[in-house]
């Protein structure tokens, strides 16, 4: 994979290339560096399912000097492996580099910290339109980082968060609800004093949406909420931005379907 990276280098017209799915592994990523380093032509590049781990962090580097790179997918690469330091990376070559519109990092087992710290990186940047962190490991405290990011960024458009665990709302709701008790507990509050009620991170992320003027839609596919409260809690979201589009699936009949609230609201 070297050898073909050097061989091609020279070229003066390749703008979009594909190593997915070739077989490569953790070794190839300097080359890969190297190559964004160099060639200024490219606009997108797809390596993903190439078992990159940590040597991502050397591309990340390198997006700080790429030139023309919109599109870069680095889905199902365990980045898991190389940890937070790579994710901090990440986002900081693509804000810093200042070309990356459309970033992929489905299927990458990122859990919390990882998310979180690129996440806060990634709310520098002025150019990403489109994020998808979809089938990863992000839980409620990456959650309330979402949900940050979308109150910051002026630029994204595109957001997908689905199969992650933050999307188990019942469950979330109520661990977070024992932990607010249990806080206030050793707090020593007052036995008749009303318990706060928790706030699940995907709450958090609509009333950021509604706050938001840049976001064209959100996917949450695998959500698991009470469907009565997700409902209330989407014509809150349209009463203040009617723009947003929250693409879930929920039970339909005998089998799940898609429903986007643009659609529910247009029934109603």
């Amino acid at each position: 994979m070297r050898e073909l990276m050097e061989g091609i280098r020279d070229s003066r017209s390749l703008e979009n290339l594909s190593i997915s799915n070739t077989g490569c592994n953790q070794t190839v990523g300097p080359a890969i560096a190297e190559f964004i380093d160099n060639f200024s032509l490219l606009l997108k590049l797809d390596a993903s399912s190439c078992s990159l781990r940590q040597s991502v962090n050397e591309i990340a580097q390198a997006l700080a000097n790429s030139q023309k790179l919109k599109r870069l997918n680095l889905s199902d690469n365990e980045l898991c492996i190389g940890g937070k330091k790579v994710m901090q990376q990440l986002g900081s070559g693509v804000s810093k580099g200042g070309t990356i519109t459309r970033l992929f990092l489905s299927k990458n087992a990122i859990n919390d910290e990882m998310a979180i710290s690129l996440l806060k990186n990634l709310a520098e940047s002025q150019t990403l339109k489109h994020l998808d962190l979809s089938n990863n490991s992000i839980g409620e405290p990456a959650g309330k980082a979402i949900a940050s990011l979308i109150s910051k960024t002026s630029t994204l458009k595109h957001l997908d968060i689905s199969m992650n665990p933050v999307l188990n709302v019942t469950i979330n709701k109520e661990n977070g609800q024992k932990s607010l008790e249990s806080d206030d507990g050793k707090g020593g509050a007052k036995k008749d004093k009303k318990p706060k009620a928790y706030t699940p991170s995907v709450y958090s992320i609509l009333t950021s949406l509604g706050k938001n003027t840049t976001m064209v839609d959100i996917k949450m596919v695998g959500l698991v909420v009470n469907q009565i409260e997700w409902q209330q809690k989407l014509e809150q979201l349209h009463s203040q931005n009617q723009a947003v589009n929250v693409i879930y699936q929920a039970p339909g009949t005998e089998s799940f379907q898609f429903r986007s609230s643009s659609s529910l609201s247009s029934k109603e």
